[in-house]
Order: C-alpha cells, then sequence, then structure tokens
C-alpha cells in the first residue's frame, strides 16, 4: 500500500518543479532562444517521473519491492490512479517529448510545440487529486 499522504506531498513538490521549469521555456520562447528552450524542456517530463520515483523510494524501508524499478512504479501509479494519465498518455508525452527535443530541422517550431506539450501535462498534473 502506498503512503497516499506523502506521495501527494511528493507530487506537489515535483509539480512545482515543472511549473517553474515551463516558466523558464517561456522566457526563453519570449527571448526567441527557442534552442535554451528546447535544452530546458527536453528533460521536464522525464525529470518528472524519475524525481517522483526517487522521491517517493527515498527514506522508505522498501517494503514494496514492486515499485522499486521506474517503469513499475509508473506501472502502478497508472493502474491505480495516482497520477492523472493513463500508461498509454505516458508514453505519448515521452515520445513527444524525445521526438520535438531531437529534432533539430525546425528549432522555433519545435520549441513552441515542446512548450504546449508540457503546458498540457503540467495543466492535468495542477488539476489532479488523489482520492
Amino acid at each position: 500500500m502506498i503512503d497516499k499522504e506523502r506521495y501527494q506531498e511528493i507530487l506537489n513538490t515535483q509539480n512545482t518543479e515543472v511549473l517553474w521549469n515551463l516558466f523558464q521555456m517561456h522566457m526563453d520562447i519570449s527571448k526567441r532562444n527557442f534552442i535554451g528552450s528546447l535544452k530546458i524542456g527536453k528533460n521536464i517530463i522525464p525529470g518528472f517521473l524519475i524525481n517522483l520515483h526517487e522521491g517517493y523510494l527515498q527514506g522508505r524501508d522498501r517494503s514494496m519491492p514492486e515499485i522499486k524499478e521506474l517503469s513499475s512504479f509508473l506501472e502502478f501509479l497508472t493502474e491505480n490512479e495516482l497520477l492523472p494519465f493513463s500508461k498509454k498518455e505516458l508514453q505519448h508525452y515521452l515520445l513527444k517529448n524525445k521526438k520535438f527535443s531531437s529534432d533539430n530541422s525546425n528549432i522555433e517550431k519545435n520549441g513552441s510545440e515542446l512548450y504546449d506539450l508540457i503546458s498540457k501535462f503540467q495543466i492535468k498534473l495542477n488539476n489532479f487529486q488523489i482520492n
């Protein structure tokens, strides 16, 4: 069983990080620094997921070995509706994130689209409450 109160606290902290980084992206885009925006943006969603996992495991007694691996942890969260995303949605966000941040053919378009993608991700996080 997951400690929902502790998890919500970690989720809120990580959501704040996403919001801060999204603001940094916005500032870079407004200055037409699309390369800087992409550098920040490419790590936001993967970093959120990794930090959420590490934050939850930190200081735990490891009584839930089934969530020790990141992929198992994310699957557990999506199956138990502890994230506002399905497993398929998370995969979609990660694939799009990788596409926008690794395609150097149109930096301005990719920077803006990555910002929009992360904005949608953050809005879902912001509106989410654990039952």
